[in-house]
């Protein structure tokens, strides 16, 4: 029930106040008059005589000046009753408005959504730049890592397209104490959600942490929008390489980053493979020598075309297998070449691109025999499909 307004207490007592005035000064008024009417002496009934001197001018009457002054006291006092009725009418107005102001200012959508409004919200929002909060209070832009899953007995997750499955590279979260261990130091995170009618889609927010043998990786970003049921995905080429031999740990909300709604799917726990076929695991800043035979070296040259500078004068990777076979060096003779591992990464993932595009099992064949050099797969992808080649066994 609302409470009705009333004008502070000082306005109340001016108010008060003015109306006793006036009420004093009426009486007094009255007073005088009933007064006056009794000690003044009545007119003269004798008329003068002739030869009498004029009778001298007389002064005001007593009757006449308190009565003005009373009707003066009497106006003064009918003026402030005047004033503070309409400072009265004022202030009430003016609290009126403050009041209707206060239940303007909190409105019932600041409360959080139920999340599958929320979701249908995200969903048909006209302006992808403007985040939706939909309600709920978020401090930075990363949500805690320590946050809870979500609990499906909270009635806000009720009919909400929470995530229903997880895999990892296209295998499964085991459920209990399995382990999953992946060939791939760029793998593919996937989640697909409940389907709910009616919702055309659900953007997702990843998060992905390092547990062994160091903690030092800890990233959240938004995957790709998943359609009605298709998955969504995070593909870590374009995020971040892991560590081969590795344990990480992943989850997916169905909520973009800027809604704090605590939907989050439990963790699912993987290990990268000791040896991964999409990455040689090399250490980027550290020299590796790797000596093979002339012919092996020109049929690298051959793939990767001639040593030329670039547009920005930058020279390609393998112009140290070139400057090594300068010598033109007989197809059995050893030629060592020393690249960085940085570089060998590129040097083999060139090959491994050419090799797919070519469909060539000489290219693949070569890549295979480079990347064993290095202590990597024995049948490296590089992240291309292998066509033309021996399937491994």
């Amino acid at each position: 029930m609302t409470t009705p307004h009333r004008p502070p207490h000082r306005v109340r007592r001016v108010a008060l106040l003015a109306v006793a005035g006036a009420a004093v000064a009426a009486a007094v008024a009255v007073y005088a008059d009933r007064r006056l009417r009794t000690v003044a002496p009545p007119p003269s009934p004798i008329e003068p005589l002739p030869g009498d001197p004029p009778p001298a001018p007389r002064r005001p009457g007593r009757r006449a000046g308190v009565v003005a002054a009373a009707a003066a006291l009497a106006a003064v006092a009918l003026a402030v009753v005047a004033i503070t009725v309409v400072l009265v009418a004022r202030t009430a107005r003016s609290g009126t408005t403050t009041a209707a102001a206060t239940v303007t200012a909190s409105p019932a959508e600041t409360k959080p959504m139920p999340l599958i409004t929320c979701q249908f919200t995200v969903a048909t929002q006209l302006d992808p730049g403007v985040p939706v909060t939909c309600g709920y209070e978020k401090s930075g832009t990363r949500s805690p890592f320590d946050e809870p899953a979500a609990d499906l007995t909270d009635p806000r997750f009720f009919g909400a397209a929470l995530p229903d499955t997880l895999a990892v590279d296209g295998a499964a979260c085991p459920d209990g104490m399995t382990a999953l261990v992946v060939e791939a130091a760029y793998p593919k995170l996937a989640a697909t959600f409940v389907q709910i009618p009616g919702l055309r889609r659900v953007e997702p927010t990843f998060q992905l942490r390092s547990s062994y043998p160091d903690d030092a990786l800890a990233l959240e970003r938004a995957g790709s929008p998943a359609s009605a049921g298709q998955a969504a995905q995070l593909d870590l080429r374009m995020v971040q390489r892991l560590t081969q031999g590795g344990r990480y740990e992943w989850r997916v909300k169905s909520t973009p980053q800027s809604v704090a709604g605590g939907d989050w799917s439990p963790w699912c726990e993987f290990t990268v493979a000791e040896k991964t076929s999409d990455h040689l695991g090399l250490d980027d800043t550290r020299d590796y020598t790797v000596t093979r035979s002339a012919a092996v070296w020109r049929t690298v040259l051959e793939a990767l075309g001639p040593v030329e500078t670039e547009a920005d004068g930058a020279r390609p990777v393998h112009e140290p297998i070139a400057t090594a076979m300068a010598g033109a060096p007989k197809p059995d003779e050893l030629v060592p070449v020393r690249l960085t591992g940085e570089d060998w990464s590129l040097v083999v993932g060139n090959l491994a691109r050419r090799a797919s595009a070519d469909a060539s099992p000489g290219y693949w064949a070569v890549v295979d025999d480079v990347s064993v050099a290095l202590g990597g797969h024995p049948h490296p992808t590089m992240g291309f499909p292998r066509t033309g080649a021996a399937q491994p066994v």
